[in-house]
């Protein structure tokens, strides 16, 4: 008989005393065994009397027995992607036990390039590299009776984009002065030389010249002046 065990039952001063083996925890009742193998580290690490995990629970799950599963975060997405980074959202863990999340960035070598905490349900990775590709891993962080824990993780990959081309502008077009408008000076108009009046004869004397046609076959010329005389046919001015 081993009392009602499930695996090991101990005799002791007045009654017996049930155990578990390696891997195993005894239960509430006394009597029966359940795994402990959600421990960090494996068995080895789970008290076979009280269940409970030294070293923590392996990813997934939580409490002091790592008894309770914990969901990774959910819908997880990757958006507004530039050439130095992008945005990583989820859908929020409705646990009461959450305290935020861990978002890790790793290039595809696995070099950790961001290892950084958040409240929200979202992170904006910067400051990486252009037409790269990356793995993001999201865990759920727990803290439960005093221990803590976190999910599995979460994972998705992304590539930054490329780093944007500058179009040089267009050299500008000099626009050359329309050539001046030739203006066309008229040449001076010839000037008229008006012929200076004749010069006036003054005439020191004022004639009056009577002809004076007579039968006769002789002409009788009479000349009247202011003074003078005539004389043989011609004028003569003193």
């Amino acid at each position: 008989m081993n009392g009602r065990c499930d695996h090991i039952c101990s005799n002791i001063p007045g009654g017996y005393r049930c155990q578990c083996r390696q891997g195993f925890v005894l239960m509430a009742d006394a009597h029966g065994c359940g795994v402990c193998g959600r421990c960090q580290g494996g068995d080895v690490n789970c008290d076979p009397m009280s269940g409970v995990c030294s070293a923590g629970c392996q990813d997934g799950w939580k409490t002091q027995l790592c008894d309770k599963a914990v969901d990774p975060p959910m819908d997880l997405a990757v958006t507004d992607i530039t050439e130095e980074g992008f945005k990583v959202t989820w859908s929020p863990s409705p646990d009461l036990d959450l305290e935020g999340y861990r978002v890790v960035v790793s290039k595809l070598d696995m070099t950790t390039v961001v290892n950084k905490t958040s409240d929200e349900a979202s992170f904006p990775v910067v400051g990486l590299s252009p037409e790269t590709d990356y793995i993001i891993k999201v865990t759920a962080l727990f803290s439960s009776g005093g221990w803590r824990s976190q999910s599995e993780e979460a994972v998705i990959a992304a590539a930054t984009g490329a780093t944007p081309t500058t179009t040089p502008a267009p050299a500008s077009t000099t626009t050359m002065p329309a050539p001046a408008a030739t203006t066309t000076t008229p040449a001076p108009a010839a000037t008229t030389t008006t012929p200076a009046p004749a010069a006036t004869t003054k005439q020191t004397s004022r004639m009056t010249t009577l002809l004076t046609t007579k039968p006769s076959t002789s002409t009788v010329r009479e000349a009247v002046g202011d003074e003078g005389s005539f004389d043989d046919g011609r004028f003569s001015c003193v």
